[in-house]
């Protein structure tokens, strides 16, 4: 097993995945096939590294009934959590579905997502979950910042976790959006995991790699040190290690996207560890993302899928 990941997932959720022929509105509809899993885009980049032999290790809040379901069902997957409980409100639950235009294939169209904001977190809660995540750090080779920030979260919650796992001498990484995004990248994170909204929503030129990558190396200089934006079945654009890079995977028959993101991040983390050149470990990240497409289920990837999909994928520099 490697190094001890902490994974902070302050707004984790029931997510469950329904599959239909066709989605009917306003109608009965009756799915053919249903998963529920405790998720959380933290809880996905976890679920990726156990698989990949490391060593995650969940911090985050739970409340509820949903809650004690997250708790229970990540014990049964045996994936480490430290869980902060609320005394009121109940854990999200996220819904995904997954359907075609007239036919079984889900692949046919786009999921449609349900997403619940969360319970409201406290003033002495968030001073609950520092102090606990500098106790963690401590433990750790790296920590993971992952997901949307909870109501009752301040848009500078990341920024003052980041300059908590600062203290103790620790890389930090950061996948979340607005409007924690801009605050948290003042604080200068290692590395930024954005997708196309996201670096959109940051004014960044999504529609073309070249200049997407300058405006990475540009960006760099005021904010996190390295930079991945992912941009679905187009592959990803990063400046990592002082170069500007972009990797193309090879066409899937994609089932569902939910959560491919998190994946990729969490292949990426174990390659960093393991002190993989950025050029392989993009292309990695981008195998197991991609592999992530194929089966439903957010952070759920068949390791089998990875190696045929690595031969195809191709890195070049811009």
């Amino acid at each position: 097993m490697g190094a001890l990941i902490l994974i902070l997932c302050l707004n984790a959720a029931v997510d469950k995945t329904v599959v239909v022929d066709r989605l009917r509105l306003r109608r009965l509809n009756r799915p053919g096939r249903v998963l529920t899993l405790p998720g959380g885009k933290g809880i996905n980049v976890a679920r990726v590294l156990a698989r990949l032999g490391e060593r995650p290790l969940v911090l985050g809040f739970t409340a509820g009934y949903t809650g004690v379901f997250i708790e229970s069902a990540l014990r049964e997957e045996g994936l480490a959590a430290r869980w902060l409980r609320l005394a009121a409100g109940q854990s999200r639950t996220c819904l995904a579905i997954l359907h075609g235009r007239g036919g079984p294939d889900p692949g046919r169209g786009a999921p449609t997502e349900l997403n619940e904001a969360g319970a409201v977190i406290g003033a002495r809660d968030l001073r609950r979950l520092t102090r606990e995540c500098g106790a963690l750090a401590k433990r750790s080779r790296l920590v993971i910042l992952s997901g949307s920030l909870p109501p009752g979260c301040p848009p500078g919650t990341y920024a003052r976790l980041i300059q908590e796992v600062r203290r103790h001498g620790r890389r930090v990484f950061l996948d979340t959006s607005t409007p924690a995004l801009k605050p948290a990248l003042t604080a200068r994170p290692d590395l930024v995991k954005l997708n196309r909204d996201e670096a959109a929503s940051l004014g960044l030129p999504v529609g073309r790699p070249d200049a997407l990558a300058r405006a990475l190396e540009n960006a760099a200089q005021r904010g996190a040190r390295d930079a991945i934006v992912t941009l679905g079945p187009a592959g990803a654009v990063a400046f990592l290690g002082g170069r500007r890079l972009m990797a193309e995977p090879p066409k899937v028959r994609s089932v569902s996207p939910v959560g491919c993101g998190d994946t990729f991040l969490a292949a990426f983390a174990r390659e960093t560890l393991r002190g993989i050149d950025p050029r392989r470990a993009l292309a990695f990240a981008t195998a197991v993302g991609t592999a992530s497409a194929l089966v439903p289920g957010a952070g759920v990837v068949r390791m089998a899928d990875v190696g045929p999909i690595l031969r195809k994928v191709r890195v070049k520099e811009l």
